[in-house]
């Protein structure tokens, strides 16, 4: 789904949710709809049992979303970390939301142990493993051999001179 097919599938489904008193129908199509997209993309449960605003609450959430947010939310993603799990990587932190499967990959690069955080660590690592065999690649590089300039020594009867200068004594400024 694209960040405009979001945004108009949000718009199409305003006047079900957005309703005065917030007597929404939880029996309607549309609100039955929008509770299964909407956990199914964010891993959260909303309409049951005697919720008042769970319902508006969520659209609310998904209407308020950054570009970028969007983005990231709306990414398919094969790995996805454990319920209520937040994970510091890379001085960031990631949750369920805002994992992607390339931080997934990079968290298995740096420590194999971190892909006990998600939900399918055997896919992952598999996954993982399925993915480096195929860009290994390898490459031997042979530098050329290096032509060794012959060293001449100045003629014996040349004159070398050195001058030998003194380094002046550094300090703290006397004071005056």
């Amino acid at each position: 789904m694209t960040e405009q097919e979001f945004k108009d599938y949000l718009k199409s489904i305003h006047s079900f949710i957005n309703v005065a008193k917030g007597a929404i129908n939880k029996e309607s199509k549309e609100v039955q709809d929008f509770i299964s997209f909407y956990t199914k993309l964010t891993g959260k449960k909303v309409g049951e049992g005697s919720c008042k605003d769970c319902i508006l609450d969520a659209y609310f959430e998904l209407s308020t979303k950054t570009p970028n947010q969007l983005k990231i939310l709306l990414m398919e993603k094969s790995y996805s970390l454990k319920k209520n799990k937040v994970v510091g990587f890379g001085g960031s932190h990631y949750t369920k939301d805002n994992m992607t499967d390339a931080v997934a990959f990079e968290m298995v690069r740096s420590n194999r142990s971190n892909a006990a955080h998600f939900e399918n660590p055997e896919q992952l690592l598999k996954d993982f493993d399925g993915q480096n065999k195929e860009k290994v690649e390898w490459t031997i590089t042979i530098p050329a051999e290096k032509k060794e300039e012959p060293v001449t020594a100045p003629a014996p009867d040349a004159k070398i001179e050195v001058k030998i200068t003194e380094k002046k004594k550094q300090g703290r400024p006397a004071k005056k």
